[in-house]
């Protein structure tokens, strides 16, 4: 991914230095019902709090490229988690807009 994608995706993610761990989280959503999204940001990678810099930014150029978390809409190129998308290639927004899709 180029930086620009590392970046659009970077703002899913939170890093937390504590109890001797570095803590990297990304933010999910779950769907309750049609319209009520549930949020929550869920661990996805422990690293010793001794991690080098280098290494820190290597895990986390994985982790956006990682598609079970994140996606980029085929239609309106908008970087999404997956939890946005309405199916592998288009989000919710594009598929209410451009396809009909009622959810």
């Amino acid at each position: 991914m180029s930086n620009n994608n590392e970046e659009d995706f970077r703002r899913y993610i939170w890093i937390d230095k504590t109890q001797g761990v570095i803590d990297i989280s990304v933010e999910m959503v779950d769907w309750l019902g049609p319209h009520e999204p549930k949020r929550e940001y869920r661990i996805v990678k422990k690293l010793p709090l001794n991690t080098s810099d280098d290494q820190l930014e290597r895990e986390l150029k994985k982790l956006t490229s990682d598609d079970k978390y994140f996606a980029r809409c085929a239609q309106c190129n908008k970087a999404n988690l997956r939890g946005h998308m309405h199916d592998e290639y288009i989000c919710h927004t594009c598929a209410e807009k451009h396809h009909g899709i009622v959810h």
